[in-house]
C-alpha cells in the first residue's frame, strides 16, 4: 500500500509541476500594473522584504494587513531568480509540499482510521482539480496547509502513543502556520478539552503546555516585536478582520442592497477600526429589521455558502467551474456523512 501511495504522490507532483510550467501565465489572478488582486500585492510584499527590508501589502508603507509569511518565502526564492522565474520556482515548491499533503491525509487517515481510509483519502484528494489549482495560486493556501496537516498528524501521534516530542512538533508547526493564516490560533483550546474529556493529569498538561507556548513565543515574537516598534502596540497576528466582518453583514455578500459607504485610507489600522464599527451598527439594524431572516443567515445560510464554493478560479486540464462544483458537494456530503457514521468507530486515540 505505501509503495502504491508513493507512486500517487509523484503523480501527483509532476501533474502539477507540468501545469507549472506548460501554463503559468494562465493562473495570475491579478495585474502587476493595477495590483488587483492578492496574489500580485503578495510578490510585490516579497519583492520589498527583500529590497527594502519592509513588509508592505496594499500601499508602500509597513502593513498589520497580512502575516508575514508568504512574503517571506518569496523573498528567499527572489533572492535566488528573476520576478518570473521566482514564480515558477515558487509553484514547484508548491507542487512538492502538495505532494507531501497528500502523503500526509494518507497517514493521517490512517491513524485515525485505519491503511485503507487512508488510501481513499489520498485518492480522493489525488483526483480533486481545485488541488493543482491551489499549488499554481501565490496564495497561502498550500503552504499552511502543509504546516496545518503536519501539526495534527503529529499531535495525533502524540495522543496515540503519549510521546511529549511529538507534542513539541505539533506545537512547532502550529505556531510556523500562524505565519501564513492565524485562524488556526485557537487549535489549542481543542486540546485541552480532549485532555479535560479524558482525565490526564493536570501537572502533566500545564508542563507540556508550558514548554508549547515557549516555541510559540520564540517563533511569533520577532513579528511582535517588528509590530511594536513600527506601531507602538501589541499585534498578535493581524489587524485586517474587520473587513471580512463587513462583507459577512451582507446576505449572501450582496452589497447591492443597504450598502453603507465609508472612505478608507493608507492607515490600515484605521480602516480596520472603522470596518469593525460599521460591522457591528451593520448588524444590529439588520437584526431588528428581520431577525429571523438575518440570524438564518448568519448561522446556517452562511455556513452552507462557505462549504458549497470550491477554491476554483481557473480552469485545469479545461474543466470549468461547473463541474468541479458536482465534485466538490459530492465529497462535501460524503464528508459530513463519513463524520456521522464514524462516531463510536474511530480507533482509540
Amino acid at each position: 500500500m505505501k509503495k502504491r501511495i508513493l507512486v500517487l504522490v509523484i503523480i501527483f507532483v509532476l501533474l502539477n509541476i507540468y501545469i507549472s510550467i506548460r501554463f503559468c501565465q494562465n493562473y495570475y489572478l491579478g495585474s502587476f500594473i493595477s495590483l488587483n488582486n492578492d496574489d500580485v500585492k503578495y510578490i510585490r510584499s516579497g519583492l520589498y522584504l527583500l529590497r527594502e527590508g519592509r513588509l508592505i501589502y496594499r500601499s508602500k508603507l509597513d502593513t498589520v494587513y497580512i502575516m508575514p509569511g508568504l512574503p517571506i518565502v518569496l523573498a528567499l526564492f527572489l533572492s535566488f531568480f528573476s520576478l518570473f522565474k521566482a514564480v515558477l520556482a515558487f509553484r514547484i515548491f508548491q507542487a512538492i509540499i502538495q505532494g507531501i499533503s497528500l502523503a500526509l491525509i494518507y497517514l493521517l487517515a490512517k491513524e485515525v482510521f485505519n491503511e485503507r481510509v487512508g488510501a481513499l483519502a489520498s485518492l480522493i484528494d489525488a483526483l480533486y482539480l481545485p488541488e493543482y489549482f491551489v499549488t499554481q495560486v501565490v496564495l497561502t493556501e498550500g503552504i499552511f496547509k502543509f504546516l496545518f496537516l503536519c501539526s495534527l498528524y503529529f499531535l495525533v501521534l502524540a495522543l496515540k502513543e503519549d510521546n511529549e516530542r511529538h507534542y513539541y512538533l505539533s506545537g512547532l508547526f502550529w505556531s510556523l502556520s500562524l505565519y501564513f493564516k492565524p485562524v488556526v490560533a485557537l487549535l489549542p483550546v481543542v486540546l485541552v478539552i480532549y485532555w479535560i474529556r479524558e482525565g490526564f493529569d493536570y501537572k502533566w498538561c500545564v508542563r507540556i503546555s508550558f514548554k508549547v507556548a515557549i516555541i510559540f513565543v520564540l517563533i511569533l515574537s520577532p513579528w511582535w516585536i517588528r509590530n511594536y516598534l513600527i506601531f507602538k502596540r501589541f499585534v498578535p497576528f493581524t489587524l485586517s478582520s474587520g473587513n471580512p466582518m463587513l462583507q459577512a453583514t451582507y446576505v449572501n455578500y450582496d452589497q447591492s442592497k443597504d450598502y453603507v459607504p465609508y472612505k478608507t485610507s493608507d492607515d490600515e489600522i484605521r480602516n480596520d477600526e472603522i470596518e469593525r464599527k460599521i460591522a457591528k451598527e451593520r448588524f444590529i439594524s439588520q437584526l431588528n429589521k428581520d431577525p429571523k431572516g438575518y440570524l438564518y443567515w448568519y448561522l446556517i445560510k452562511k455556513q452552507i455558502y462557505l462549504f458549497n464554493r470550491p477554491f476554483y478560479w481557473r480552469n485545469v486540464f479545461g474543466v470549468r467551474l461547473k463541474y468541479v462544483n458536482y465534485v466538490h458537494n459530492f465529497i462535501v456530503v460524503l464528508g459530513f456523512l463519513g463524520m456521522l457514521l464514524s462516531f463510536g468507530r474511530i480507533s482509540k486515540i
